[in-house]
């Protein structure tokens, strides 16, 4: 296999697409942190997608566009695992959303491994009411004027999703 080059971007057509155990693997060290607990999300081979979660998550585009399908639904700010342990069937290029009843949640669906701009590792500001609004913003004290864009890994969130774009938990659980 090949390396990626010094210049790859995840996105939605050119990612990890995660098998299984993620989270299991992430709990060698950080096992105090596993979640299911009344303040932490479901995740790992527990945290099986539901027919209702994984069609919200196909469904939805954006804050307030739910016009989306499963079979290209995937977006790489909310990952999750396929439920394989078998390399074979997985496709770095896929763009499905997940599997009800085999599709897992997971730690990484919502935190980066060990390196965000956000609190928690989030993949997103978890504490924005607008998306767009996120911190680092040019004009913070020690920002520069690509954070923005950066803290989501080269995407801008305002063009691709609006201003009002709520919190990416509503790809799972579509509360917005």
């Amino acid at each position: 296999m090949a390396l990626a080059p010094a210049d790859w971007r995840e996105t939605d057509e050119n990612h990890v697409d995660y098998g299984s155990g993620m989270s299991e693997w992430c709990g060698n060290c950080h096992g105090s942190m596993l979640h299911g607990s009344a303040v932490q999300h479901p995740a790992g081979e527990a945290a099986v997608f539901t027919e209702s979660t994984a069609e919200n998550y196909g469904a939805y585009i954006r804050t307030g566009d739910l016009s989306g399908s499963l079979a290209s639904s995937y977006l790489a700010l909310v990952p999750f695992e396929r439920g394989s342990s078998d390399p074979n069937l997985l496709d770095p290029e896929s763009t499905a959303g997940p599997q009800p009843g085999s599709s897992n949640v997971m730690c990484l669906t919502c935190h980066r491994a060990h390196a965000s701009a956000f609190d928690s590792i989030g993949r997103w500001d978890m504490s924005a009411t607008f998306l767009a609004q996120s911190h680092p913003q040019a004009g913070d004290g020690g920002a520069a004027d690509m954070d923005p864009r950066n803290s989501y890994y080269g995407r801008d969130v305002e063009s691709e999703f609006g201003p009002y774009q709520r919190s990416l938990c509503n790809k799972c659980h579509a509360a917005d």
